[in-house]
């Protein structure tokens, strides 16, 4: 259940953690981190190039369930953590608004196998 956590699209090896957490619901996640007292890595998609999501220790919180898209309020638009930018570009067709180009991720990039 680890490996797929323990890599991204930048193709850093050697990541390392005791377990995941997947929470359902930000108050499932806000409860967790209250007693938490381990390191913790936030694991996004995987399509960065960075390796930010590659913990050296301690536990992985994955935020995939969080792929909630709002509405378009003044120009602006909230999205849940999980939400790729393809989603979002998707979501942004046809309207007025669109995102613009990230240069360190492809938007249809999957979570590494």
């Amino acid at each position: 259940m680890l490996a797929p956590y323990l890599r991204d699209a930048s193709g850093f090896l050697g990541g390392k953690a005791s377990e995941v957490i997947i929470p359902e619901t930000v108050e499932e996640l806000s409860d967790f981190l209250k007693t938490n007292r381990q390191p913790i890595t936030i694991a996004g998609a995987g399509t960065g190039v960075t390796a930010g999501r590659i913990p050296s220790d301690g536990i992985i919180i994955s935020l995939e369930r969080f792929k909630q898209v709002g509405g378009i309020t003044e120009s602006s638009i909230e999205v849940g953590a999980a939400v790729t930018l393809h989603d979002l570009q998707g979501y942004l067709q046809g309207s007025l608004y669109f995102y613009p180009p990230n240069p360190t991720e492809e938007p249809h990039a999957n979570t590494p196998q």
